[in-house]
């Protein structure tokens, strides 16, 4: 049975040599499925002996497409092998290296079942993580599954999809001992521009495009943002201990603040007029200055009027209150 860790990237040059030195520390294979890339992924990629390297042509954002395409891949290694579903900015702690309970567990796995791992939230460094009551701290994802070569991904999930086919997380075990380590929040400027991005995509994708829509939107991402109540912890140093020559500095990518999430948002923002987007919480950058560094040539104007722009600064307050309704109710808003 193999170890396959399969990722999907897109101009992840930032990140990306450290999470695939420290991932061939453990996997058999690791498959990348690079969306377009414009910086050095592909060269990166290209270092790693244990890369399996392919593109992904679909143009728009769905990540259920490139998990797709990244399980047909790793079912043409036979046998029913052990998936590693990680994004390019996560990493296993370094002490599942040595860690047999762990890999014990994971070799005794029934096909069709998954493994739960704690997802740590680095913030700010990799010295600190988010250790409070948001939902980015101290939370639980299916990371592992044993495939059993049938399920597969639902291709109308667009953004904020599973990580895996859910027939493999209705059977799931939970391992403590090893975490998740996600780098997104140690570059808070990169974390912010990509969130605006997703918000943009999911927007687009969802079936009705109205301020119901855009209320929901803004409460899955707003805590993100949120300062009140946080509260850090110092990174545990079996998760980082045996990392010291992959843990390189991590490069901030961006040119005079802008990153390239923000060149692909404002070209959507342009394609369909800023007033299409104008109840979505982005406005917490300065379009106009993002637009001259990148040298594009539009102008960018807000279409928010007063209430709007109150709107957009009683997220706290709106976010608190849209947690508050149950979930069955939230499906017909």
């Amino acid at each position: 049975m193999k170890k396959i860790l399969v990722m999907p990237v897109k101009n992840e040059e930032w990140i990306l040599e450290t999470s695939l030195a420290s991932s061939s520390l453990w996997a058999d294979y690791i498959i990348v499925a690079d969306q377009h890339s414009t910086d050095r992924t592909e060269e990166i990629c290209k270092k790693f002996e244990k890369v399996i390297y392919v593109k992904n042509n679909h143009p728009g954002l769905n990540q259920s497409i490139a998990r797709q395409l990244l399980l047909d891949e790793a079912r043409k290694i036979p046998g029913n092998n052990l998936i590693f579903v990680l994004d390019a900015d996560e990493i296993l702690s370094a002490n599942a290296l040595h860690d047999t309970h762990f890999w014990k567990t994971l070799d005794t796995l029934k096909e069709g079942q998954s493994v739960v791992l704690q997802w740590i939230t680095l913030r700010g460094s990799i010295k600190t993580y988010r250790n409070d009551w948001s939902i980015r701290s101290n939370s639980w994802k299916h990371f592992i599954f044993r495939d059993d070569r049938k399920a597969n991904y639902n291709l109308h999930l667009a953004t904020s999809e599973p990580r895996m086919p859910e027939h493999y997380m209705k059977n799931s075990i939970r391992i403590e001992s090893v975490v998740n380590l996600h780098f997104q929040f140690v570059d808070m400027g990169r974390m912010f521009a990509k969130q605006r991005r997703y918000r943009i995509y999911d927007f687009l994708n969802a079936g009705k495009k109205n301020f119901l829509t855009c209320l929901k939107i803004n409460s899955i991402y707003y805590p993100t943002k949120m300062t009140k109540g946080l509260v850090l912890t110092h990174t545990a140093h079996q998760w980082l201990d045996g990392y010291e020559t992959v843990l390189k500095s991590i490069a901030a990518g961006a040119k005079d603040g802008v990153y390239w999430y923000d060149k692909e948002s404002l070209e959507k923002l342009h394609e369909y007029w800023t007033s299409y987007f104008k109840y979505l919480d982005i406005r917490d950058v300065d379009w106009k200055k993002n637009a001259h560094v990148l040298a594009m040539s539009w102008t960018f104007k807000d279409p928010r009027n007063i209430l709007v722009k109150l709107y957009h600064k009683s997220q706290y307050m709106l976010s608190k209150m849209v947690a508050c309704i149950p979930q069955w109710l939230k499906k017909y808003l």
